[in-house]
């Protein structure tokens, strides 16, 4: 029994715990400058948005108090590792995408696939695949509603179940989320005023069965996101899980967010990709480009050194021409390029920003 105890928890925290909480802590919203911070029906996410984070050092990193002209100091804070890259998707364009049907938005992180459902001013999760596992909602969870400001809070009960191989994971619990703060928030990339906090707190019960035995879990993750001006997700979020057989801390930061809107504009006669116009731009400008045959097509845009910055379209798209609005808020002036790859054709151009 003894060596049972030991492989579930190795389980617990390398990776079940992971999966059972992935789904629950997508984050949604965009905060505007305003005094009065509200998230309305126009900033609700939407297929071309992503992200780059990386995980930082959680020491002398803390919450802070709960209320009203709150001021937050990360200035110190620190990343390290590898970047995780998120973008928003057409769920036509995800793997195993026929488990969810119904699904408005898919949002891929590495090779997990993670399926939402929008219904009149909330959205909700509806499960993730990856080549390993299958989560599937039977009562799906809510992950935000529209509006949402400060002092908005609702409380929603979930059921869902996991398919591991030969391990099958049954959880049910509830989800209480509150914008309980906003004030300052200082980071490594600037100072925020009127930032908006967002608690949430996930508890869960969990009965997986095994051919070595049925083991039954508990556990409560806290999380505290805050959001700033031009950003969908949040820049920065501290994690609190506690299970049976431990409990740890994580942070969270965003480095990169854009947010592009891909229109079909007319039919295409050649391969090609235009100038951004206008260049320069500060902060949105639009890329046209068309391709001839249906098929997989990336655009993606990449800093001085090389290095990725946004991904604009990452997915199968029919043959014909599109407008891309690409929205630059949390990126520094310089000169930026764009890469159009698409059925064995590629095309480079420049453009600068200019803040």
């Amino acid at each position: 029994m003894q060596t049972q105890t030991l492989n579930l928890e190795n389980l617990l925290k390398k990776g079940l715990l992971a999966l059972i909480i992935a789904v629950i802590l997508i984050q949604f919203g965009y905060i505007d400058g305003k005094a009065q911070i509200t998230l309305d029906n126009s900033y609700k996410p939407a297929i071309g948005d992503s992200y780059t984070s990386y995980a930082a050092d959680t020491s002398g990193i803390f919450e802070g108090n709960s209320g009203a002209n709150q001021n937050w100091n990360f200035s110190s804070l620190s990343i390290f590792g590898a970047p995780l890259n998120v973008i928003n998707d057409d769920p036509a364009n995800g793997l195993g995408n026929s488990n969810f049907p119904g699904a408005t938005l898919m949002q891929v992180i590495d090779d997990a696939y993670i399926y939402v459902k929008e219904e009149g001013n909330s959205y909700f999760a509806m499960g993730m695949y990856t080549e390993e596992a299958l989560r599937k909602y039977s009562d799906m969870q809510k992950v935000m509603q529209f509006p949402f400001g400060f002092n908005s809070s609702f409380t929603d009960n979930f059921r869902s179940t996991t398919t591991i191989e030969d391990m099958e994971i049954r959880s049910h619990g509830n989800v209480t989320v509150t914008s309980d703060a906003w004030g300052t928030i200082t980071l490594p990339s600037g100072t925020y005023n009127n930032s908006l906090r967002v608690k949430t707190i996930l508890n869960s019960t969990d009965t997986m069965v095994t051919t070595g035995g049925t083991f039954v879990f508990g556990s409560t993750t806290t999380t505290y996101s805050w959001y700033i001006s031009g950003m969908k997700v949040p820049v920065m979020s501290i994690t609190y899980v506690v299970n049976d057989f431990s409990s740890f801390k994580s942070v969270e930061y965003v480095t990169e967010f854009s947010t592009a809107i891909i229109n079909p504009i007319g039919i295409a006669e050649d391969y090609k990709l235009e100038q951004n116009y206008p260049n320069p731009f500060n902060p949105s400008t639009t890329i046209n480009f068309s391709i001839t045959r249906p098929g997989f097509t990336s655009l993606k845009v990449y800093d001085m050194l090389g290095k990725e910055v946004a991904t604009l379209v990452n997915g199968n798209l029919q043959a014909g021409s599109y407008s891309a609005d690409f929205n630059a808020a949390n990126l520094t002036s310089g000169i930026y390029f764009y890469r159009l790859e698409t059925d064995g054709f590629s095309s480079v151009k420049k453009m600068t920003l200019i803040k």
